[in-house]
């Protein structure tokens, strides 16, 4: 065992870092992440055996991903809306339930679904008995801890009855009839305002490699719907108090490459077009009163476009095309492009993957997409403001969460795994303080995983040293990581020190969710 896990057992001395900076070299100086918080909300129902009355409690978790992930929790019952739960053979047994002393948590068959708009949750579950489907809506004040049921309904057949448009205010419940089959009320009063054969958010205006145009801008907690009115369709822009203006849209296909389409961002309008000369559909952008494109693409190429959710960035994939056939090939670029000036930012390598089908899921706002790969290749996560691309290990919450900080300070929405040294040191270091990378290697901050474990980092003519008692290492320049200012190594370096290192007890990550390989 080394001195300082001895000192660390003994709990007699405090935890020092080493670490000296050359001042030839600042971009490796450490950066200050700002502390952030992921709040995750979870609602249970807690019944009581001899009646088989539950009652609706919400679980609140607080996570700080600054303070090495210290976590607070709270929960608030509301008794107050307890109700009957359907007493099915066999959908009240032991299977159906886990004790909680005097009480139960009624957990099979319950599906949830969370909404939020600003301070308000509204959580929608659902659950069968028998050939009935129960529906309960509930708006959960997260600033006053109070809540409310919104609407109750039991209908036949097991299916989702409905759907909430929470920036809208408004939320719909599927009907029987053919024409407008979805009753439209507010969420706040639980009133029925409207009728509707199809609504939807017309915010953002773009999602991803989908977009709309309006022929005026719909407000802000509008919803569209389409309507018939005398047998005959229209559109209109629906406001919570009911009234309703007709309104056209058009929808457009950002990953269509042979088609021509527009799309404005502040002054600059970024489009599909045919080229001529070269006979290729190309990505361009103009200017103010340009009437033609730059192109951001080159011709022999195939391209597909998608805009972050406030169009901050245009991600270009790029295919190569094969000279004599024409077909598109599985060689690609990505390039990351400044929504606001049309600037290229940087062009990507193709993704560490083997496969080439992919789709951006934009659940983190404009800086972090995850990206999700076919043929069960394992998943990962693509940082915009740098570029950098890591793998995903697993969920970042099990149930809603939401996340106050930057995304750009992250190459992972995920908590980072604990760290066991030598057996007795646990170690948890503030995010981004371990992370996956594209080639399935964990990989480390240097300078926090240090101070953990009272080692010395030397950083000197692009040299990385760490030093433990009297082991030491370099680090290899080929493998060493910067992120914002942050320099990470491979963890298995670090045995090298003498050290016994175990992450969660899985640190051969599969390549494949659902392979061995």
């Amino acid at each position: 065992m080394n001195k300082f896990l001895k000192r660390l057992l003994s709990g007699t001395t405090v935890i020092a870092l080493l670490l000296s900076i050359m001042p030839s070299t600042p971009a490796h100086a450490e950066q200050q992440i700002e502390p952030a918080v992921v709040t995750d909300y979870e609602l249970q129902l807690i019944g009581d055996k001899s009646t088989w009355n539950a009652y609706p409690i919400v679980r609140i978790g607080k996570t700080n991903y600054g303070d090495g992930y210290a976590r607070t929790s709270d929960e608030h019952a509301f008794p107050g809306l307890k109700f009957k739960m359907p007493s099915i053979a066999g959908q009240n047994s032991s299977d159906s339930y886990k004790n909680d002393g005097d009480k139960f948590i009624w957990s099979a068959w319950v599906l949830d679904e969370y909404y939020q708009n600003g301070d308000h949750l509204y959580i929608h579950i659902s659950y069968p008995a028998g050939d009935k489907q129960h529906d309960q809506l509930f708006d959960f004040n997260s600033k006053n801890k109070t809540m409310k049921l919104v609407k109750k309904m039991i209908n036949s057949g097991q299916s989702y009855n409905i759907q909430v448009y929470p920036q809208s205010e408004m939320f719909s419940v599927k009907t029987t009839r053919v024409l407008n089959k979805f009753d439209i009320y507010n969420i706040n009063t639980g009133k029925l305002i409207t009728t509707a054969d199809y609504a939807f958010q017309p915010y953002p205006l773009v999602s991803g490699g989908f977009g709309k145009t309006f022929n005026r801008k719909p407000a802000s907690n509008s919803l569209i719907i389409n309507a018939y009115t005398n047998n005959e369709l229209a559109n209109y822009e629906l406001l919570p108090n009911g009234s309703k203006k007709q309104i056209k849209y058009n929808q457009v296909n950002f990953l269509d490459a042979t088609t021509g389409w527009t799309n404005k961002v502040g002054n600059i309008v970024y489009g599909s077009y045919y080229d001529k000369p070269s006979k290729t559909w190309l990505i361009g952008y103009k200017t103010g009163s340009s009437s033609s494109y730059k192109p951001l693409t080159k011709k022999g190429t195939e391209s597909r476009v998608e805009f972050s959710p406030n169009l901050k960035y245009m991600l270009i994939t790029e295919f190569k095309k094969d000279v004599k056939t024409g077909k598109r090939t599985n060689e690609y670029l990505t390039t990351i492009i400044d929504g606001q000036t049309g600037k290229v930012l940087r062009t990507l390598a193709a993704y560490n993957r083997k496969y080439v089908h992919f789709t951006y899921n934009w659940k983190y706002g404009d800086e972090l997409v995850e990206i999700s790969f076919n043929s069960y290749a394992r998943d990962g996560y693509l940082n915009l403001s740098t570029g950098h691309f890591v793998s995903k290990y697993r969920e970042w919450t099990s149930t809603y969460g939401t996340y106050s900080g930057d995304f750009s300070k992250l190459l992972s929405p995920e908590r980072s795994p604990e760290i066991l040294v030598n057996n007795t040191l646990h170690v948890n270091l503030s995010a981004p303080g371990v992370f996956l990378a594209d080639n399935y290697l964990w990989y480390l901050s240097v300078s926090d995983f240090a101070s953990k474990i009272g080692a010395a980092v030397t950083v000197s003519d692009k040299k990385v040293i760490v030093k433990l008692d009297n082991k030491e290492f370099t680090a290899d320049p080929k493998t060493v990581i910067t992120f914002r200012n942050r320099m990470y190594i491979p963890m298995q370096d670090f045995r090298k020190l003498g050290l016994k290192l175990q992450l969660n007890g899985e640190e051969h990550v599969k390549r494949y969710i659902y392979d061995a390989a």
